[in-house]
């Protein structure tokens, strides 16, 4: 998608947790895309990355894609501990929140812009061993349908 989204004459912020992963990334794209570190499990580091791009990009047009995601192997709920099933819960879907409540008052003030928060097949059916991640993935689903629905009126677009 980053290579793609380059290829048609996007200008990239890649961002990651995962700072080998994310150099690898940038490798792909022969260090044409912006790198970023960035937890999405934490709040302020998220109001900071907004604040930064928004400052660095003040009148282009912003394509949000949430797509961080951890997967647990902690078997079925009952094994899963509580703060492991917090843990995933705090970036497979508040990452995402946390996100669009940092980039959406500026999309909305520019009256352009998409959002594309990335669910999964898990989002639409449970899956056994999977309590946290489906769980995580649902949430995804119906908050951006919610949004979608929210924006209609504007030329804010939701993936």
């Amino acid at each position: 998608l980053t290579i793609k989204a380059i290829e048609e004459g996007a200008k990239v912020i890649a961002s990651d947790v995962n700072e080998k992963g994310l150099d690898e990334t940038i490798t792909l794209t022969s260090g044409r895309a912006e790198k970023y570190l960035l937890d999405v499990a934490n709040h302020e580091a998220i109001k900071a990355f907004a604040t930064d791009i928004i400052q660095k990009h003040p009148n282009e047009t912003i394509i949000l894609v949430n797509n961080a995601g951890v997967g647990l192997a902690s078997g079925n709920f009952t094994e899963t501990p509580l703060d492991d099933f917090e843990w995933l819960m705090n970036i497979n879907l508040y990452g995402v929140i946390r996100l669009c409540k940092a980039f959406l008052p500026h999309l909305l003030q520019q009256n352009k812009g998409h959002i594309v928060n990335v669910s999964s097949v898990f989002g639409l059916a449970g899956m056994p061993n999977q309590s946290a991640y489906s769980t995580a993935k649902f949430g995804v689903k119906g908050f951006s349908d919610v949004l979608k629905a929210e924006l209609l009126e504007t030329n804010v677009k939701m993936q």
